[in-house]
């Protein structure tokens, strides 16, 4: 009994650390430097309509640019200024670039159940450039999404027409 005791309490000083390491990791560049990722991609989410999002997404403490998305029955926009960043792509491998942060307000128009407050966007970048991207609908979890970027390895393959430029 005691040990299980001791075990959480290493697993909350854990989740513990992992904020305070994002918190030092974050740290400003310089202004003007070059983003992790930018462009349109055009991505087919089943069963068949393309999105289209409009993303530039820089590093984490550099200020950031909104994200665009126009879906079938929706519009929204939002900026990934809780957290940004790349990562070793345990499902695709290479990198995947992505950003999270607060809905633009105002910005939503439709009528879906995927409108929610926080958003994050992934995009791969496979051996012949930009392959793989999602939107995530993180709602009022978006932090664990911040602390474990990895689950949000994107599940949707970009279409031709997309235009992605990789910064990292």
């Amino acid at each position: 009994m005691w040990e299980g005791r001791v075990s959480r309490g290493r697993g909350v000083l854990a989740i513990a650390g992992a904020f305070a390491l994002l918190a030092v990791v974050g740290v400003p560049l310089a202004v003007g430097a070059a983003p992790l990722a930018a462009g349109t991609v055009y991505e087919k989410v089943p069963p068949g309509a393309d999105w289209k999002i409009t993303f530039a997404i820089n590093a984490h403490g550099s200020s950031q640019s909104p994200i665009s998305v126009v879906a079938p029955s929706e519009s929204f926009s939002f900026t990934p200024s809780s957290c940004s960043g790349s990562f070793t792509d345990p499902k695709l491998g290479g990198t995947t670039v992505y950003g999270v942060g607060p809905v633009t307000p105002g910005s939503y128009v439709g009528s879906s159940s995927f409108k929610v407050s926080y958003y994050g966007y992934s995009i791969h970048e496979g051996s012949g450039g930009a392959d793989f991207s999602d939107v995530w609908g993180l709602g009022p979890y978006w932090f664990i999404y911040c602390a474990i970027p990895s689950l949000m390895s994107p599940p949707f393959a970009v279409d031709t027409g997309s235009t992605v430029t990789f910064g990292v």
